[in-house]
């Protein structure tokens, strides 16, 4: 008897996105108005409380013009954070 695996989720965290937004100097409202994200969930995805969708990494990269790479990856130093 074959025993059934959970699909992997494709979502990810944001580890990311709150540098992007401060090299970009705009505010979390700035950033949902731009994506079309809610600043709640922007909220979220900057403290690692909840993981995005492709689609959502895609939008918020693009409100950002950055690469999507740019917000899943973890920032290597605590001057990339600021």
């Amino acid at each position: 008897m074959r025993t059934r695996r959970k699909p992997r989720s494709r979502a990810h965290y944001l580890r990311g996105l709150y540098a992007a937004r401060m090299r970009a100097g705009i505010s979390g409202t700035e950033l949902s108005r731009r994506s079309g994200v809610s600043k709640p969930a922007i909220s979220l995805y900057e403290w690692s409380e909840r993981r995005a969708r492709p689609e959502t990494i895609i939008k918020l990269a693009r409100a950002l013009r950055v690469e999507p790479s740019v917000l899943i990856k973890k920032p290597t130093s605590e001057k990339e954070e600021a």
